[in-house]
Parts: structure tokens; C-alpha cells; sequence
């Protein structure tokens, strides 16, 4: 199965509910997925390549196993995934993975869920899981729980540029330190909404990051915009001069950089 990435046109934080940051955020996924092979097996295991993590901090295992406990008819099942978003890049991939999982467990054990069920299941694990068990460009509300779908046209391919630099969501929003006032219209160019008020909070906190972004700005006549939390930069260009240019700019730098397939579904 494919497990799709995906990248914040807009991210805005405009509060805070018992703890929980509220957002704003204008999702869409892209042509970068982790692979995720899964067969039959006599004890839950999940094996990984390209990353690595303690079985206890797997949130992943931890998902299937409370799924195992609470239908016993869920058999054991062996998973592997292959990474290839990176981790703590704001693209969402554990994220990811743990929504195409939930839907495949869903429909391969006729658990039934609805889709609110499966909201209420997600925000266990990741707020993020809400918008990934939904398809297409969606404007998600609330803590991640509200995810409504939108037409925007967007488009077809964009530049990522990863520095790197991997990211602990919690820790930026743990320094955030102001709210921005709430969306009054999607009605636009994509372009003109093009936002992330966490950008401002990763670059005050990692000077790599704020330096690559600089660069990237200097040398370009397109936006430039962080995805999630970092450390992803997305470049809104579809010129292959573009993308070249941003090759040559960070040739020795050993960042991953792609031109990719912007995902209408």
C-alpha cells in the first residue's frame, strides 16, 4: 500500500483548547509515500527500512495492538514499511501510515467503522490521522478533527526541499507564543493563501532552517513556505530551471530535493 505525504498550504494557530492547539490548515498530498507491505503472521510485528524506533514509542504498534485488544477476532499481522518521507519533515508520515493502516484493518476485518468512528479512534494516536483518512485538498478545523473537503486549484507539481533537519512538532508548538485571527475566506488564488504561522517559531529556533528559506527566497521569483512544523520547504514552482537552480544552490549539502506530483484525490 501506498501511504501518501502530504504539505500545508496554510497553517494557521489561532488558540488554544485545554491544552490543545486550535488550527486552520489547507492540506493536499503529494506524489512522496512510504511503502507498507503487510502479511499474516503468527505475532504483531512491525519492521522498518530507512528508520528506527523503540517498540514501545511505535505508535504505530501501539494503534494495532489497542485494535487487538478491543476486536479479538483481529488477527496478527506482520508489517513492513518502507520510509521514504522523512521523519520529523512536517509531511506528515507516521501520520500517514497510522491512517492507512486504521482503513485497512477497517475494511480487512469488517470492523464497520464510520468515519467518525475512526476520527475518534485517530485522535488517540495523531490529530494529523484525521485529515489522511480523507482524499484530496481539505481545509481541517478544530484540533485536526474537523476536515471538510475544498476545491482549490493548485499546482501540478511543486519543489520540497528537506534540509535535514528533523522536527519535534510538540517542541514548536510548545514555543509558540501568539494566535493569528481565523481564516475569512478560502475564495482565492492558491497563492495568495500561502501561509504558516509556524515558520516564524522554526526559524527562531533553528538558524538552518531560517538560512535555507533566506536562500531559497534570494534566489527565486516564486513563494517559498514551510510545510507543518519543519523542516520541509515547499517551493511553488513548476519550472525545471527552478528546480535545477535549487540543485546547484545545495549541491554539497546532501538535502533531499524533489520535484514533485501535487495529488488531486
Amino acid at each position: 500500500m501506498k501511504s501518501y505525504a502530504k504539505v500545508n498550504l496554510l497553517l494557521k494557530v489561532i488558540g488554544l483548547r485545554q491544552n490543545y492547539h486550535l488550527i486552520e490548515v489547507i492540506n493536499y498530498k503529494i506524489d512522496l509515500y512510504d511503502d507498507i507491505y503487510i502479511t499474516e503472521s503468527n505475532e504483531l510485528s512491525i519492521t522498518y527500512t530507512n528508520f528506527t524506533i523503540d517498540k514501545e514509542k511505535d505508535l504505530i504498534y501501539k494503534m494495532v495492538s489497542d485494535l487487538m485488544n478491543k476486536y479479538h477476532f483481529i488477527k496478527p499481522l506482520n508489517f513492513r514499511i518502507t520510509k521514504n518521507i522523512p521523519v520529523g519533515a512536517g509531511l506528515g508520515g507516521t501520520s500517514s501510515n497510522l491512517a492507512t493502516i486504521l482503513l485497512y484493518i477497517n475494511d480487512r476485518f469488517k470492523l464497520n467503522l464510520d468515519n467518525n468512528e475512526l476520527i475518534q479512534i485517530a485522535l488517540s494516536y495523531s490529530t494529523d490521522m484525521c485529515y489522511f483518512l480523507s482524499s484530496g485538498t481539505c481545509l481541517v478545523k478544530g484540533i485536526g478533527e474537523k476536515v471538510e473537503k475544498i476545491n482549490i486549484k493548485l499546482p501540478k507539481h511543486i519543489i520540497l526541499v528537506y534540509p535535514n533537519i528533523s522536527i519535534s512538532t510538540k517542541y514548536i508548538y510548545d514555543n509558540v507564543e501568539s494566535f493569528s485571527k481565523p481564516l475569512s475566506d478560502i475564495e482565492k488564488d492558491y497563492k495568495e493563501l500561502i501561509q504558516n504561522d509556524l515558520e516564524s517559531v522554526v526559524c527562531r529556533l533553528y538558524n538552518l532552517e531560517k538560512e535555507v528559506i533566506e536562500k531559497l527566497r534570494n534566489v527565486l521569483d516564486c513563494k517559498v513556505s514551510m510545510s507543518g512544523s519543519g523542516s520541509s520547504i515547499i517551493v511553488y514552482s513548476e519550472s525545471i530551471k527552478d528546480y535545477n537552480l535549487i540543485k546547484e544552490l545545495f549541491k554539497d549539502k546532501g538535502y533531499l530535493i524533489k520535484r514533485v506530483k501535487v495529488l488531486e484525490e
